[in-house]
């Protein structure tokens, strides 16, 4: 049996520091399920037909960032449902591409976003970036919540700042609001020049994002060269390297989104060059909407640093957990695909091994077996249908002292028809974690304590047919062998 991954449909592996990030966030978290980056285009889909094998109806993971509203995405999406028949469509974190209602482009942004609503209601949860785009969606009639950029869970450790260094990022101007590359530049140069003004000798790192940044930061650089400003630049598409350049600042301004999502992960006051709706997006979700001028706001972020940096602290380490509420909903259902799988082949237990993947993550379920076993669940014995069918990860099981050792007969999904005598501990007190994270303490006996050997057993490379003795051993031994036989010819299929 092979589990169900994600298909990420979404842009990475194109040397743009953002998409990276958002890449290795889905992985991170996600993880130990595959992540089976998908094709965006029908090129590319025929390309890699040949050599690309997703995950058998997977999760449909809708990344890219923002999409929302494009028509592109929209079609790349309905394409890519069909391929792939997923068994689910996640969304988290997403943003919407257009204007809102009343601005220019507002009535077109709208009709687009009520062609969405079939994708849209196809998604267990529509979790979104920040307000404006939750705003859209409701003017179409859509639910969503807000819980941040994914980018926000970027584990980017803070660093000494070194003071007086100003950081920026400048993407490519085409797309500023009625603004060319050289008016920008214009308002950064000044803003830099009132800085000084205030507080002399700063120096300023200009770091770029993505490789079409060359051009535009070389200008910018020139211009401040010529107005006497101590000033550095560099590349860093990878978004490990842009965190460290960026640590020590003291203040930054970045055009491109997430070089700000990345300043605002690192604790570090930021001014973002607005150029879109995402952009206002993201700043209105940690509730740094400021209209003030750049040279006003540049003097009030360095000046008034510390209440900047408490308030970012506090933004993002809200919408830290909503994110990860986010993450935790979609890999929750890993355990219920795996308690389908289970109950599909009347099974009581499965292990996540069974499925394919090493980590740890079992399920039960004993309320159809006969209940010759005691138990008590964080120290109290609620009914069966309570808590099962129920999810144990990171199991630590000890063995009550003076318990007795019992044979009994058992079976494996892995090893149909299969069956022996296992001798096993009775009495066993297990800690662990249920798909939310969440820490108890079952104590148990019986088939219970059986069921969570065995499945402990999987998570930790043990087969029941090791626990045997050799005499019961030797009278299964031809039935595995061919079981062995049986799936390796099957595996040539």
């Amino acid at each position: 049996m092979k589990e169900r991954g994600f298909a990420y449909l979404g842009y990475a592996r194109r040397g743009n520091m953002g998409d990276e990030l958002l890449f290795d966030i889905f992985s991170k978290h996600l993880a130990p399920r595959q992540l089976y980056l998908y094709p965006r285009t029908p090129r590319e889909l025929v390309s890699h037909m040949g050599s690309l094998r997703p995950p058998r109806r997977p999760t449909l993971l809708l990344g890219g960032g923002t999409f929302i509203g494009g028509p592109w995405w929209r079609s790349h999406i309905e394409r890519s449902a069909l391929l792939v028949q997923p068994a689910h469509v996640v969304m988290v974190g997403a943003g919407a591409m257009g204007s809102l209602a009343g601005q220019p482009g507002g009535e077109s942004t709208a009709r687009e976003i009520a062609s969405w609503r079939s994708i849209l209601r196809r998604c267990d949860e529509v979790t979104v970036r920040g307000p404006l785009t939750q705003q859209l969606l409701a003017d179409a009639g859509i639910d969503s919540e807000v819980v941040g950029d994914p980018a926000l869970l970027a584990d980017l450790r803070p660093t000494t700042t070194v003071p007086r260094l100003l950081g920026i990022t400048l993407g490519p101007t085409s797309g500023f609001r009625s603004a060319g590359a050289e008016e920008i530049i214009t308002k950064i140069f000044d803003a830099v020049v009132t800085l000084e003004a205030h507080t002399a000798c700063w120096r300023v790192r200009v770091v770029g994002a993505n490789f079409e940044d060359v051009e535009v930061s070389a200008q910018l650089v020139e211009r401040l060269r010529a107005g006497a400003i101590e000033v550095e630049v560099t590349m860093a598409p990878d978004p490990q390297a842009f965190a460290d350049l960026i640590a020590p600042c003291d203040v930054f301004v970045g055009q491109r989104l997430h070089s700000v999502v990345v300043a605002s992960v690192l604790g570090i006051p930021a001014l973002m060059l607005s150029y879109a709706l995402k952009c206002d997006d993201f700043m209105a979700s940690i509730d740094r909407l400021d209209a003030a001028a750049m040279s006003a706001m540049l003097v009030d972020l360095h000046v008034e640093r510390a209440h900047h940096v408490a308030q970012l602290e506090d933004e993002t380490a809200r919408l830290r957990i909503e994110l990860l509420a986010a993450f935790d909903a979609a890999l929750a259902r890993l355990a219920g695909d795996m308690i389908e799988t289970m109950h599909a082949a009347n099974g009581i237990g499965l292990a996540a091994q069974q499925i394919g993947r090493a980590l740890q993550l079992c399920v039960l379920d004993l309320r159809r077996a006969d209940p010759d076993f005691t138990w008590e669940l964080d120290g109290a014995k609620p009914p069966l249908d309570l808590f099962m069918p129920m999810t144990v990860a990171n199991p630590k099981i000890t063995v009550v002292r003076g318990t007795d050792e019992l044979v009994y007969e058992e079976g494996c999904l892995s090893f149909p028809q299969i069956h022996g005598d296992v001798v096993r501990p009775d009495e066993i007190t297990v800690h662990f974690q249920d798909e939310r994270s969440v820490p108890h303490v079952l104590r148990c006996d019986g088939l219970l304590s059986r069921c969570v050997q065995h499945e402990a057993d999987h998570l930790n490379g043990v087969l029941f047919i090791d626990r045997m003795e050799k005499q019961v051993r030797a009278t299964i031994n031809d039935a595995v062998k061919a079981l062995a036989k049986e799936t390796r010819e099957a595996a040539k299929l």
